[in-house]
């Protein structure tokens, strides 16, 4: 179980696509986990979700060495849930401590007719 701090924004600029948003930061690292989105009928409309993982955790022996001591966080995954569209995006991130991928397997992943076929 971890600690958060709740933090409500709401933007400056009435036309922004947003009426508020509700961030949630870790109280211990201070990096975000989860964030809401809110339509302008106060809806709730997006949610994000942030998947993080400890730079103490990679288990490459250079990146064990490089991050020791560290203690941060770095992105795993991004995950954008439209609840009032019924998609959802989810994005991979690839970096350190994560799988080195050649150009050939990104562009098997991100091909735009691979990421269509769902909606045929």
């Amino acid at each position: 179980m971890r600690r958060f701090a709740v933090v409500e924004r709401t933007p400056r600029v009435l036309r922004h696509p947003y009426s508020s948003a509700i961030d949630f930061w870790d109280a211990q690292n201070w990096d975000t986990s989860y964030l809401t989105a809110f339509d302008h009928g106060q809806k709730l409309w997006k949610i994000f979700q942030f998947t993080k993982v400890w730079s103490e955790d990679f288990k490459d022996p250079n990146l064990q060495r490089i991050n020791k001591g560290v203690k941060a966080t770095d992105f795993q995954t991004i995950a954008v849930m439209d609840l009032q569209n019924h998609r959802a995006t989810l994005n991979p991130i690839y970096g350190l401590g994560f799988p080195t991928v050649n150009a050939e397997h990104v562009a098997k992943l991100y091909d735009v007719n691979s990421l269509e076929q769902i909606h045929r």
